[in-house]
């Protein structure tokens, strides 16, 4: 494994954990989880 694919796999780690924090906000800051559950998959 090379520096460059270690990197990116501990940035995928951390954005995944930071766009499910910030998704699970706006979720239920807006209450449109079923929609958006929708969309994203």
């Amino acid at each position: 494994m090379t520096d460059r694919e270690k990197i990116n796999r501990i940035l995928d780690k951390q954005s995944d954990r930071v766009v499910r924090e910030i998704y699970v906000f706006v979720a239920a800051y807006t209450g449109e989880t079923e929609q958006d559950n929708e969309r994203e998959d």
